[in-house]
């Protein structure tokens, strides 16, 4: 009597919108609702309904659902529902819980076979008629295959006092090393179809839609104002962490409560890249184009690794690289692909730089505990990225043999430095292997000689790397392209399109002359990634240490079409003017100095009162940068140039604006001012 057949419509019960409806009784009294803020249980309670497993009741009024969330949508393809679920039930064994929390199907089988097991001798069981139908309060098995001619339906009583039939309670040592005892892996192993009974399955697509939709407001919003928010955070260290939970949830949790978090939360321990006023580093920022290529990058979800695992992948990224070279002014005959950063770009040439001496044979022989290898050497402006300096002790080589070259008065590397250099080294029984020239150092964007160095590093047999990570998008502006002069001449060279061309991070460019040289110093094919087409394509997996790679080309590619090659230049060339703008408002202050020139969008400047002295002003330039990055409408960097603290103000977003600028040197001032009343 408990199970008599009977459906509860959602149109009913307010607050839900009826898709479809409960099935009342037995195990499979599952249905969708969709809620407008209102829980499942309250909501079926006011309309009279008595919940099992949550409300006492006798035998006769027994209403079963099987709730996804308390509130949310009503779904079984949530696994944290089929636990708290399963959890009511207190005679399961850990593996048969377990099992049934990994799949909706597999629920489904096991507390299908679970009330087969409790009513195995009930004579009720043989009564039940078609073997493929599910009728009203029983619940349909699937069968163990295809052959079987048992019984598919059994009754599942409500399990409490009232529940009729013997309670045969299986215990976890029924179970074998190999899986369930007594038959049980019988009832949960398949589908009908033969498929099997493990796949959760994501999320439904409805709530997709409408979270989507929401973020793509949030996100507009944030593009469109992004000054509503300080650009730097102003959490405390730790605070973020603490007010995150110490575990991970065990029972899942509405996307509308993580997105909730992610505001209160994330959000305001965040600074803000895409803040116009980010004037610190080197400014960048994720354009339009850019953020829909990488939303299209994450849903696709390709790994080109291979040509043949995502050949759109792989082929987008040899077309984009060379539109890229072009963009440039490089010529032909470079190999170009995408990594995430200048610092693996520039590991992967030096790399390249010691396999293009094959006697050393450091690919099969390694360094360790070799005496017939020389000491090598690697050369690099004392301005250099300590990317290099990274890649010089990754790569085994030592860091005291990372050669620092001093600098001019424009702070460029000094070709006669690096000539006495190398020349002293080789006398010593040393190898040159590689030298790395900048155009556009971190420190004040100055630009190395590279037409000089080329012909040094060619007649020391080294390897040349330009690192043009940051100055090299200048280039796209066709009266700057001469920034690039002799860089054709060298053996690779990385360019930063997440630094200064608009593309969301992570996208760093790399170009090399001899592909060969650096698929010799890293591929390593083992079967399973054997492939008919090899020999003709490109599998980027061979280039270096990542076998994963990301379809970072996409978003470089929608950003090259939405702007062009006159809107790239356009941008950029405005950002140089403000800058130089800002700098010619600088000189022009009393007291206030532009310490090096400005070739780009850097402008690295200092308040020098003379009443300060060295240190003092030292002292007084970070009070100052501190004073301006508290005020939340601009973040500056420092450095030490010249034994001296000097302020590194940079342009880069593509949202600043004159505006801005302006308003982050009236900071300036009054930050200066106000320390020395």
């Amino acid at each position: 009597p408990a199970f008599r057949a009977c459906e509860l419509s959602l149109s009913d019960v307010r607050g839900i919108r009826a898709k479809s409806v409960f099935q009342v009784g037995g195990a499979g009294a599952v249905g969708t609702g969709s809620l407008r803020g209102m829980p499942v249980l309250p909501a079926l309670r006011r309309a009279g309904a008595r919940i099992w497993p949550f409300d006492d009741h006798g035998p006769q009024t027994v209403v079963e659902i099987y709730p996804r969330l308390l509130t949310g949508s009503v779904h079984k393809s949530n696994r944290a529902a089929r636990a708290e679920y399963l959890a009511h039930l207190d005679d399961l064994p850990t593996w048969a819980r377990a099992l049934g929390e990994s799949g909706e199907d597999a629920f489904d089988a096991l507390v299908s076979a679970r009330a087969m097991w409790r009513h195995r001798d009930d004579p009720a069981l043989h009564a039940i008629p078609t073997a493929l139908e599910r009728i009203e309060g029983a619940i349909w098995l699937p069968p163990m295959a295809a052959t079987d001619t048992r019984r598919q339906h059994a009754y599942l009583p409500p399990m409490t006092d009232h529940a009729a039939g013997p309670r045969r309670a299986l215990s976890d040592s029924t179970a074998s090393a190999t899986g369930p005892a007594d038959g049980w892996d019988a009832h949960v192993g398949r589908d009908i179809d033969g498929t099997p009974l493990d796949a959760p399955g994501d999320l439904p697509l409805e709530l997709f839609r409408t979270h989507a939709a929401e973020l793509i407001d949030w996100i507009a919003k944030y593009m469109a104002e992004p000054e509503r928010f300080p650009v730097v955070s102003r959490v405390a260290p730790g605070e973020i962490a603490r007010g995150l939970p110490t575990a991970p949830p065990r029972v899942a949790e509405p996307l509308a409560d993580i997105l909730a978090d992610f505001h209160r939360l994330i959000v305001p321990g965040l600074t803000h890249w895409n803040h116009p006023g980010f004037h610190a580093y080197f400014s960048n920022s994720a354009s339009i184009p850019g953020i829909l290529g990488e939303m299209l990058t994450t849903a696709l979800n390709q790994n080109a690794m291979l040509w043949k695992t995502s050949p759109a992948a792989t082929e987008l990224e040899q077309v984009a690289m060379d539109w890229l070279r072009q963009l440039l002014g490089l010529g032909r005959g470079w190999f170009g692909m995408i990594t995430d950063t200048a610092s693996i770009s520039t590991f992967l040439a030096i790399a390249a730089a010691r396999e293009a001496k094959p006697e050393l044979d450091v690919r099969g022989k390694g360094l360790v505990g070799r005496s017939d290898l020389p000491v090598m050497r690697v050369y690099c402006s004392s301005h250099a990225h300590t990317s290099v300096d990274k890649a010089v002790m990754a790569l085994g080589l030592g860091h005291e043999n990372c050669v620092h070259i001093a600098v001019d008065e424009q702070f460029r590397m000094r070709p006669d430095a690096l000539a006495a250099a190398i020349a002293e080294d080789v006398a010593h029984g040393m190898l040159p292997i590689a030298v790395v020239a900048t155009v556009g150092t971190t420190s004040v964007a100055a630009i190395d000689p590279v037409p000089e160095i080329a012909e040094i590093a060619r007649a020391a047999g080294a390897w040349l790397h330009v690192d043009a990570a940051y100055g090299g998008a200048a280039a796209v502006v066709p009266e700057l392209a001469g920034i690039l002069d002799g860089v054709d001449e060298a053996d690779s060279v990385v360019m930063n399109p997440h630094k200064w061309l608009f593309v969301p991070m992570d996208c760093s460019a790399l170009w090399v002359k001899h592909p060969d040289v650096l698929k010799r110093a890293f591929s390593l094919v083992p079967e399973y990634l054997v492939t008919r087409e090899q020999d003709a394509v490109v599998n980027y997996m061979d280039y270096g240490i990542q076998l994963g790679r990301r379809f970072r080309a996409l978003k470089l590619w929608m950003v090259m079409r939405a702007y062009g090659a006159d809107g790239l230049a356009a941008r950029v060339r405005q950002q140089i003017a403000l800058t130089r703008a800002f700098a010619s408002w600088v000189r022009a202050e009393p007291h206030w100095e532009v310490i090096a020139p400005v070739h780009l969008s850097l402008a690295c400047i200092r308040h020098a009162p003379p009443s300060l002295d060295a240190a003092a002003t030292d002292a007084h330039n970070e009070r100052i940068m501190h004073a301006v990055n508290a005020s939340g409408e601009a973040f500056l960097s420092h450095n030490k140039t010249n034994d001296q603290l000097v302020l590194r103000f940079a342009i880069g977003n593509i949202r600043t604006d004159e505006r801005h600028v302006r308003r982050a040197w009236q900071l300036l001032r009054e930050a200066a001012a106000a320390d020395l009343a």
